[in-house]
């Protein structure tokens, strides 16, 4: 389907602004504003009490700054009167002219009778925590201070004040489960291939490879579209029955649908790869395809909900269970043919607590009717299904290409690279997922400018965040090598120094790249992502026939950065935001 008719240019841009307000100006002196009892500031005009008004302000504020104005009269210019007779003789007006002439003149003079009052109402703005008391303690000397923050406990409060909103939290819960992840993807290659061996674990791959495709068919986009939606109202329990309803019923048709083609290409994808154990370890997955689509979906309404704790302990279920169903195939005896297993293993227990979960925002009334739900679905999925298998294949075009232009060798060398690589790209994907629900609920309710600000801020700590992350993933390539003993991939240490470079730059962004699935647009994100492969597959057959490995690497990063450009340019046009 065409991209555009997912909307047109001109339709999202400016629609949503939220408005600024104006910036508040002072009034001019002969014009004071006074502070009311609630806070807010009154002309004097709106009462006749104004004067005494403005005593109590500057009383009050007298008060509590130390006499900053003094009222006029006798005891203005600080000359206490020689005895009490003096004092009331002194305050007794002579006659009544006098006394009126009195009772008209102002209790402030001239040069602070307008500043007490925007004093008092500044003052009454602020918490009584700020405001200065003259008890408070003398203010520490700059070398006192930067001793405190530099010591242990100093270092400790400021680590916990960083890590403590529940943004931060849930970044590192999941940055948990991608600790998760590598461990048991660790142990998954180590385990088979000291139990089986190089053939078995080759077809293990193979049939990974050929299930990571038919999962982005199983799937459909639709989980992209139950995470907009119901991040867009997340507290509306009858919409976000109605939506996981709608969701849900596509997903279902699909999956069978998905996993009935997989287990059916069985004998031709064996045939084609001239790997007999490719069919069997197919009709070993099979079933596992079509609980991996329905957890997608479950996923997505967990994450939609902002509950991310509860994401990164499903995700490491899933983790966990893939490599429990390595022990259990191990155990059993099965065929080293159906190593594969472990997928249908890993997501059947995945999906009873999950399926469990999200039934209880499933009860009660759903707002409008399911289908219509269902049929918005599966229009987003059909728009932004191709950009899941765009996805897929740039993060694999540099191998691709370079096994146009190379031996298997250098192939080999590169591959590990980009699989390290990968894996450190992990920590921005982590915070894409953290902040898609985000993006979709702050769209939504056209609130750009404080979502501007919030993208600011996360894209300065995602620079700073994935710089020392790549500086210690750099660093410690050698050793990893050295723990595998593998000396053989030392070659590959500038091509993947060449990667976080062009990642190190994009960073910054890549937690924002799905911006325009969040704002429903599915079709434009899709062209972008057309585009990005078509960059970079001419990178790469442009730099790897000059340069080699580091060819495929500098194109890639290079990629990357255009990505962002892109992101950044489309983003604004059809949406308003500047990211």
């Amino acid at each position: 389907m065409h991209p555009a008719s997912a909307s047109t240019p001109h339709s999202g841009v400016g629609t949503s602004r939220a408005a600024v307000p104006a910036t508040p100006t002072m009034s001019a002196p002969h014009a004071p504003i006074t502070a009311a009892p609630n806070g807010h500031a009154r002309s004097p005009s709106s009462s006749s009490a104004a004067p005494h008004g403005a005593a109590h302000s500057a009383s009050h504020a007298s008060k509590s700054s130390g006499s900053l104005a003094r009222p006029a009269g006798p005891l203005s210019s600080g000359r206490a009167p020689t005895s009490p007779t003096d004092a009331s003789a002194s305050a007794r007006p002579k006659s009544r002219s006098a006394r009126e002439s009195r009772s008209d003149r102002p209790a402030l003079s001239i040069a602070t009778m307008w500043r007490v009052p925007l004093l008092a109402c500044a003052l009454s703005s602020v918490p009584r925590a700020v405001v200065p008391s003259a008890r408070a303690q003398p203010h520490a000397s700059p070398l006192a201070e930067a001793a405190r923050v530099s010591s242990p406990g100093g270092i400790a409060a400021r680590l916990r004040g960083a890590v403590s909103g529940k943004f931060q939290q849930d970044a590192l819960w999941n940055l948990a489960s991608v600790a998760m992840l590598a461990l048991c993807g660790f142990a998954i290659n180590l385990g088979i291939g000291r139990e089986y061996g190089a053939a078995p674990f080759g077809v293990y791959n193979q049939v990974w490879a050929a299930y990571i495709f038919f999962s982005q068919l199983a799937v459909g986009g639709i989980d992209r579209s139950a995470l907009r939606a119901i991040a867009e109202a997340p507290h509306d329990r009858p919409r976000v029955a109605a939506t996981i309803l709608g969701a849900l019923a596509p997903a279902l048709a699909l999956a069978l649908f998905a996993a009935a083609l997989f287990l059916a290409s069985a004998p031709v994808l064996a045939s084609a790869l001239e790997s007999p154990g490719v069919a069997d370890g197919i009709v070993a997955a099979a079933p596992g395809l079509f609980f991996f689509a329905l957890n997608k979906v479950l996923l997505a309404v967990v994450n939609a909900q902002q509950r991310m704790q509860a994401y990164a302990l499903y995700s490491s279920l899933r983790y966990a269970s893939m490599f429990g169903g390595l022990l259990f195939v191990m155990a059993s005896g099965m065929d080293s043919s159906r190593i594969a297993f472990l997928f249908t293993f890993a997501e059947t227990i995945l999906f009873v607590p999950l399926a469990l979960d999200v039934a209880r925002f499933v009860r009660g009334p759903a707002r409008g009717r399911w289908s219509e739900w269902a049929r918005e679905h599966v229009r987003y999925g059909a728009k932004s299904f191709a950009s899941g298998m765009l996805l897929e294949l740039n993060s694999r075009v540099d191998v691709l290409m370079l096994g146009l232009f190379l031996d298997d060798g250098h192939v080999g060398v590169y591959s590990f690279a980009a699989f390290v690589a990968e894996g450190v790209y992990q920590v921005l994907v982590v915070l894409q997922n953290n902040y898609n629900p985000i993006l979709a609920e702050h769209i939504s309710a056209g609130k750009l400018r404080e979502l501007e600000a919030l993208v600011h801020k996360g894209r300065r700590v995602t620079y700073a965040l994935f710089a020392g992350v790549a500086l210690v993933a750099f660093g410690g390539f050698p050793v990893l090598l050295q723990v595998l003993e593998r000396p053989e991939f030392a070659s590959g240490w500038l091509p993947f120094g060449l990667l976080l470079v062009g990642m190190l730059f994009a960073s910054g962004y890549m937690p924002f790249a799905q911006t325009l699935l969040m704002a429903n647009k599915p079709g434009w994100h899709t062209l972008m992502m057309s585009s990005v492969v078509l960059v970079n597959i001419f990178g790469n057959a442009a730099l790897i026939p000059a340069f080699g490995l580091e060819g495929a690497a500098a194109a890639t990063g290079l990629c990357l950065v255009c990505a962002t450009i892109l992101l950044r340019d489309m983003v604004m046009r059809l949406v308003g935001l500047r990211l």
